[in-house]
């Protein structure tokens, strides 16, 4: 296999994602023309029951009856028309890595000033698993922003290289503890995995997971998995068609239609309450409208029984630690909802199809004023030749 690089920087204060918020609240004296980004903050008082970051966006929390609220509150927008085209384009846009703030690399660390992310030669590394090589480098994610390249190269299928960074002390309980990092992944070959613990004393770890990618394959593995027919379209409706967990919830027998351009799906309340159409297998379209057939309810009715996204959650849950224990691969267990939309781009590009149809299908709208100039482009034909380019639609 080829060299693989990360440049990883490891922190224990707020983690500042490189996606846009779209749910802030911004001050009331907030100035469109300053020189400087201003920050934008949620004014609220509610108890929140339970919030899950890989599913809901700033602004979201889980309401007493299980369903997933939206506080009241929006996004500061830019009113530039010239610059951002629409007027309700989010101006600012951050990178976790590229920012400089003291805590970054306050954490591990046992000795005064000694940071792990500051002290590469603090760093030892285990090479008696592989044929290859490793190597913990000083960096930089950007200017001023100390980072941790590690490398590794010639490794082999089944090969394990380990670094260790022992400066700190976790004595016991490792599942208690709370650990967040900020990583560029700028290479990593297929069916390659990164693992980061967090090890106490006693042997117990935590860990997170990065592959390469989730291939169609690992979609299939995941559909397989499903206990039951619902189960199997609620999966195959986001690694399929790349809907979100809201999403997921609302589709009807009625979405599904057949056009010049194949089977389509059509999302009424998509990202940003906006509609839009994406591809869905033919099998999977079959599948539903069958559904639709056999029961008693109307046809506008959402074909699966479970209305909350914490129920999607939990179906996921049970069967990625399913696949965790059968297949000895402690990637499943980073499997999330939002992973399932992903792996569906991710199988797209992988495959060339269009970015722009991506896109379009997807309904991405922080590149909404790049969309609106394109969307409507793609001929019928045009769609039928990209998706003949993936075997699954």
């Amino acid at each position: 296999m080829n060299a693989r690089t990360i440049v990883a920087g490891l922190l224990a204060a707020l983690l500042v994602t490189s996606a846009v918020a779209p749910a802030a609240l911004a001050a009331s004296d907030f100035n469109e023309d300053a020189s400087s980004a201003q920050d934008p903050y949620i004014a609220a008082d509610v108890t929140i029951d339970n919030f899950d970051r890989s599913t809901m966006q700033p602004g979201q929390y889980e309401d007493d009856s299980g369903d997933v609220a939206t506080l009241p509150a929006t996004v500061a927008q830019s009113q530039d028309v010239d610059d951002i085209g629409t007027g309700s384009v989010n101006p600012y846009h951050f990178v976790a890595t590229d920012i400089d703030f003291s805590d970054a690399g306050a954490f591990p660390h046992a000795e005064e000033n000694i940071s792990a992310v500051d002290n590469e030669t603090r760093w030892s590394i285990d090479e008696s698993s592989t044929a290859g090589s490793m190597a913990v480098l000083d960096s930089t994610t950007a200017p001023g922003v100390e980072a941790l390249e590690v490398s590794t190269s010639s490794q082999t299928s089944s090969d394990t290289a380990v670094t260790t960074f022992s400066d700190v002390s976790i004595t016991s309980d490792a599942e208690k503890r709370y650990l967040r990092a900020m990583l560029d992944v700028n290479s990593l070959d297929s069916g390659a995995t990164v693992e980061l613990r967090a090890v106490d004393s006693d042997g117990d770890y935590v860990a997170t997971t990065i592959n390469s990618s989730a291939t169609a394959s690992d979609a299939d593995e995941l559909e397989s998995a499903a206990d039951d027919t619902e189960q199997l379209i609620a999966f195959g409706l986001g690694v399929r068609c790349g809907l979100r967990s809201a999403e997921i919830l609302e589709v009807a027998p009625q979405d599904i239609v057949e056009t010049d351009a194949g089977w389509m799906l059509r999302i009424h309340n998509g990202k940003g309450d906006k509609y839009r159409e994406t591809p869905i297998p033919e099998n999977l379209a079959m599948r539903i409208q069958t559904i639709g057939d056999i029961r008693n309810e109307a046809s506008d009715e959402p074909v699966l029984s479970i209305e909350s996204t914490r129920s999607l959650r939990r179906w996921l849950q049970d069967t990625r630690e399913k696949l965790a224990e059968e297949t000895g691969d402690v990637g499943w267990n980073s499997l999330s909802t939002h992973d399932l939309w992903r792996t569906w781009a991710t199988a797209l590009a992988d495959a060339e199809v269009d970015p722009l149809l991506v896109l379009d299908w997807g309904g991405w709208n922080d590149l909404e004023t790049f969309l609106d100039h394109y969307r409507g482009s793609h001929s019928p034909a045009a769609q039928r030749r990209a998706r003949e380019k993936v075997d699954w639609l």
